[in-house]
């Protein structure tokens, strides 16, 4: 069988899933230390960052049907036809 990696916290003498295994029934296990979490101002400041990436995350939108954008799109990105001037 493959390995079957599930994150969570150990705190305190405790081992604390943050997801639910994909299995059922006794196993083995092998826990990895990782990295030590960060304290609650630097999770803030991680979750400011995050969210600030995401928020450069977007798509087009046009109203225009597809075919005329995708026109727009070509005729912008076309070839001159003139010599550049220099």
């Amino acid at each position: 069988m493959a390995l079957v990696s599930v994150e969570a916290v150990y705190e305190d003498g405790h081992i604390r899933l943050l997801e639910s295994p994909p299995i059922h029934g006794a196993y083995r296990v092998l826990v990895t230390f990782v990295e030590p979490l960060a304290g609650q101002e630097e999770q803030a400041a991680i979750e400011r960052r995050r969210q600030a990436f995401q928020a450069t995350f977007g798509s087009w939108h046009d109203d225009r049907p597809i075919e005329e954008t995708l026109r727009d799109l070509h005729q912008s990105r076309q070839s001159k036809l003139a010599p550049p001037e220099l």
